[in-house]
């Protein structure tokens, strides 16, 4: 049986959902919490304070309860407590705690704990001690098995992901065709990925497409990079507008930036401001400097230098040497 809870969670976290999705999947999270969903409460708790939203009202739901007493046979509950104690949210980082939740839901069969442990470990072999690596690597494989083991599509693209980078292929392929089987459309990008790199392209539209039909927005994307490479600009244009529409937000940086520059399709500046700011919300560095850079200027809006220093000040702190370099040129 489909586990709802993990479901809504996946959602939440990938890239490739669109923004319809993640506005849907909130509305059922919130209708299963006030319907007394301890697990979607706490998780919403945790979401809310995750993105930094303005208000969260769970957060002082949560406290009236006893949620590790509760956790020990609620599996979907134990991952949240997991997640609080791996990103230091509602309660203080503690990765004993989290590995200790996240085994805990494992065993009560949420497995989506599994995959989260997987990452856990990848993270460390790739940013920890070098002679923890292969260690470390070995173990987030291991978690990543066991979950696509369990029925967990994401753990099998998680693995295509760390052989894509061994450039071992023909095992990322077989990843990929597992997560794809599974009708996961991220799978279906992969193989597409695989089929360009084997030089194989004229495979490439229609497993694009497929995973485009899965409302899947990152498939858009790269179907305008297809047609992009091939010169046929009329259809690059037309599924860079599908994916920005979607939500993704690389799509919309390069939607603005197409109308801001004006040679696939007239300037406009207006536009070119809408799609920087969608980007821009969504933490690209490159949308907020050129967002910031048209207010200064005055380019599609009125001139307002404090907008302009906001958006180039957050281009700033998201690494973005170019608003590093316009601050310095305008204070």
């Amino acid at each position: 049986m489909e586990n709802l809870f993990e479901s809504y969670v996946l959602i939440l976290s990938s890239k490739s959902a669109t923004e319809e999705m993640r506005e849907e999947t909130l509305v059922k999270l919130e209708e299963s919490a006030k319907n007394g969903d301890i697990a979607c409460e706490a998780y919403l708790a945790y979401y809310f304070e995750a993105v930094g939203a303005d208000e969260n009202p769970y957060l002082a739901k949560i406290e009236k309860k006893n949620l590790d007493s509760t956790a020990m046979q609620n599996g979907d509950l134990a991952f949240v407590l997991g997640l609080f104690y791996e990103y230091g949210v509602v309660r203080d980082t503690n990765i004993p705690e989290m590995k200790k939740w996240f085994e805990k839901a494992f065993e009560l069969g949420t497995k989506i704990s599994y995959l989260e442990l997987g990452y856990y470990h990848l993270e460390i072999a790739e940013h920890g001690e070098e002679s923890e690596f292969e260690k470390e690597l070995e173990k987030s494989k291991e978690y990543f098995n066991k979950a696509g083991e369990k029925g967990l599509s994401d753990a099998y693209l998680a693995l295509a992901e760390i052989y894509m980078e061994e450039d071992e292929l023909e095992d990322a392929k077989k990843m990929y065709k597992k997560a794809a089987d599974m009708e996961n459309s991220n799978g279906f990008i992969g193989l597409a990925i695989i089929a360009s790199e084997e030089n194989r392209k004229s495979e490439i539209p229609a497993l694009l497409e497929k995973a485009l039909s899965m409302k899947n927005s990152i498939a858009a994307y790269h179907l305008s990079g297809y047609y992009y490479e091939l010169n046929d600009f009329e259809k690059s244009l037309k599924y860079l507008q599908i994916s920005a529409d979607m939500g993704f937000e690389e799509a919309q940086f390069q939607l603005g930036f197409v109308y801001y520059e004006g040679e696939e399709l007239k300037q406009d500046y207006k536009k070119a401001l809408l799609y920087f700011e969608k980007a821009a919300e969504s933490d690209v560095p490159e949308a907020q400097f050129y967002l910031g850079s048209m207010y200064y200027e005055g380019k599609g809006v009125k001139k307002d230098v404090e907008q302009a220093k906001y958006w180039l000040e957050e281009a700033a702190a998201n690494g973005n040497e170019d608003a590093e370099e316009y601050l310095q040129n305008i204070e």
